[in-house]
């Protein structure tokens, strides 16, 4: 369900309160379901400072894919681009 919010919202406003209140929820119940959702919302987001804590969050969860950490040099936000994780 959450995923589909995301995926339904257009408006980058409504965007960013999605996820400060995702990240909130994620903070509090530390889980892998919680891919799905902050990659839906690093998707469709342009905002790098909601960008990088969806990331921290990934990070933190132990659920960012290769895919992602492969992005992240090249992200436009420059704290984001801190958080690429060197191949194990």
């Amino acid at each position: 369900m959450l995923t589909r919010l995301v995926e339904r919202s257009r408006n980058e406003h409504t965007l960013e309160q999605l996820a400060v209140s995702y990240c909130q929820i994620y903070q509090a119940n530390a889980t892998a379901e919680c891919a799905a959702p902050l990659l839906a919302l690093y998707g469709n987001m342009t905002c790098g400072i909601h960008r990088r804590a969806v990331v921290e969050l990934l990070i933190h969860n132990r659920v960012l894919p290769a895919w992602l950490n492969a992005e992240l040099p090249h992200d436009s936000y420059a704290d984001t681009r801190l958080l690429h994780q060197p191949p194990a």
